[in-house]
């Protein structure tokens, strides 16, 4: 089964909702992959748990794509995650198959058994990772009404140091903005809007 290249990575931050939804990369890359909200609602969970440090029980039936769910959260996640399988049958399915399908389509830039780097990936990674989009772009930034940047300092995904980098850099090269961080991760944190959208809100009618 091929898997076509397209030039932008996938976002750090996206959720495995996202990437399993009718927009995300395995809709757009795997042939006759399906959405399914069975397989959606599950990898939901599944991030949140993980997310959350909780425990999950889930029961699903044949053609929900159970291993989509749990594995694709589990690579969101970035940390050390285990998977017994019933069956060594399953087993070599998982890591023969699945696993390479889903790091293409992810197009992650680094293998899956030993983390190492592909040259080609991560060239690309590194031309669309924001820190590098705002040496190009500065200027422009500087003309927007309305800057504003907030990130949980207690973060699954780690990019609370980023934030950090990308603060300090647009602060370097004097664009103005709003930089916040709160103590929460990245799961459930739309009350931030209470924050973001009155800040933004006078920028647009001022």
């Amino acid at each position: 089964m091929s898997v076509p290249r397209h030039s932008a990575p996938v976002r750090a931050s996206a959720s495995a909702r996202e990437l399993l939804g009718p927009d995300g990369p395995f809709a757009l890359e795997i042939e006759n992959f399906a959405t399914r909200p069975s397989q959606l609602d599950m990898a939901e969970a599944v991030e949140e748990a993980i997310a959350d440090g909780q425990m999950l029980i889930a029961e699903a039936g044949t053609g929900t794509g159970k291993t989509f769910a749990y594995l694709v959260p589990a690579l969101l996640y970035g940390g050390k995650v285990i998977v017994s399988t019933g069956t060594k049958t399953l087993q070599d399915q998982l890591f023969q198959r699945d696993l390479p399908l889903i790091r293409d389509a992810l197009r992650l830039p680094v293998t899956i058994d030993t983390c190492e780097i592909i040259p080609e990936r991560w060239a690309n990674y590194i031309k669309w990772d924001p820190l590098t989009l705002v040496e190009r772009h500065g200027e422009g930034l500087k003309r927007l009404k309305a800057l504003y940047i907030d990130c949980g300092d207690i973060d699954q995904y780690n990019l609370v140091y980023g934030s950090r980098r990308m603060h300090k850099r647009l602060t370097e090269m004097k664009v103005a903005h709003v930089y916040q961080e709160f103590a929460d991760d990245h799961t459930a944190v739309d009350y931030r809007m209470d924050v973001s959208l009155p800040i933004l809100a006078r920028a647009l009618s001022g």
